[in-house]
């Protein structure tokens, strides 16, 4: 009788585990999306504050030199464009996808990542060094009062953020958008998986 015990628990041990449920499964990409979307919608927020301030420098101070209001459009020009891109991703990331079969969510997700990541490299680079510049061509007005050192320390400081901003911080938000679309990719093929089955 001790024989047929352990036989039973070793039997009942070797049960395959239950896959998710598909709505389980949904529920969980649904989540890291709308994580995602949230984030891109932060971005968009804290652009528009950075516009209106740029924007009222310009309007509200007389500056004597063009190569100041090159860098003010120029500084512009680069929180538009570039939000533009981030508002349309982020739109295209808070559609509702969870109606289309799971290899279609699954080819608009992949799509949607490829675009991201191509974005976040070669865009972000674009955006930084464009920006760095319209900053760089304004502070040569403001900064010209200043004594020789002062000047150094300012076009240093701001090289310095710049770096860190781009090499460091954008690096982990990257990572970790890259980590969110990762997982919902990894939940759709499972999802996939069991509608092939």
């Amino acid at each position: 009788m001790q024989d047929f015990d352990e036989l039973k628990n070793i039997w009942q041990q070797e049960e395959p585990k239950q896959m998710p449920e598909a709505s389980e499964i949904l529920s969980r990409i649904s989540s890291t999306k709308n994580s995602l979307a949230q984030n891109l919608l932060k971005a968009i927020v804290q652009l528009v504050p950075a516009f209106l301030v740029v924007l009222i420098i310009a309007i509200f101070i007389k500056f004597d030199s063009q190569v100041t209001y090159t860098g003010i459009v120029i500084i512009l020009v680069s929180i538009v464009v570039y939000g533009y891109f981030v508002v349309r991703h982020y739109f295209d990331l808070a559609k509702d996808y969870s109606l289309l079969k799971p290899a279609e969510y699954l080819a608009v997700i992949q799509k949607q990542y490829e675009v991201r990541k191509k974005f976040n490299t070669m865009g972000g680079l674009v955006y930084s060094v464009i920006l760095y510049i319209g900053i760089i061509l304004y502070m040569i007005e403001v900064a010209g009062h200043l004594s020789l050192l002062w000047q150094i320390a300012g076009y240093g400081l701001t090289t310095l953020w710049f770096l860190y901003v781009y090499f460091v911080l954008s690096k982990k938000v990257i990572k970790s958008e890259n980590e969110k679309f990762e997982t919902i990719i990894a939940q759709l093929k499972k999802l996939a998986g069991q509608f092939e089955e």
